[in-house]
């Protein structure tokens, strides 16, 4: 988890490196902490932006000045369990480009296109294979294994925890 505490930590310093990571937690089963590591993102990475991936949200998001620090939960839902569909999606672009510092996205709104940078660091949760593998090879890759049913695990998010991770 060392790796998954780095990307948290370079969401806040994305303009001292020339690229950046995609964090993809992934796993064969369903209930295996996937969703968690976003959580934890809404609380620690900078600027957490649970992507509606319409090109007029894009547009708006990434003209802001804070960059955005992209997080997109059952990621397999837009590119399927094999990672083979969804490249017209708007997301995918910025996944697949935006770890470079030179990336941008090309919107247009009433005929009127805007290049704005895609750059900064995404966290992604799905099943299986998840992405297309242009963007899972740009990854770093947790695999997560659901908890054996005899360990018990208390709710480690409950509303004291965030209050103190957004206080941080």
């Amino acid at each position: 988890f060392d790796a998954l505490t780095l990307v948290y930590a370079v969401s806040h310093v994305v303009d001292a490196f020339h690229t950046v990571p995609r964090l993809l937690a992934t796993s064969k089963t369903p209930e295996s902490g996937k969703t968690t590591i976003l959580d934890v993102a809404r609380m620690l990475a900078s600027n957490p932006w649970g992507s509606n991936a319409t090109s007029f949200a894009l547009r708006a998001k990434f003209s802001e000045p804070e960059r955005p620090t992209v997080l997109v939960d059952e990621i397999s839902k837009i590119f399927g369990e094999s990672g083979m569909n969804g490249k017209g999606n708007p997301i995918y672009q910025i996944l697949a480009d935006g770890y470079r510092d030179s990336a941008t996205l090309s919107l247009s709104v009433n005929r009127v296109t805007e290049d704005v940078s895609c750059y900064g660091v995404a966290f992604l949760a799905g099943l299986r294979t998840a992405v297309p593998r242009d963007i899972r090879s740009r990854s770093i890759i947790i695999d997560m294994k659901p908890v054996p049913g005899k360990v018990g695990l208390e709710d480690s998010l409950d509303h004291s925890v965030a209050a103190i991770g957004k206080q941080i």
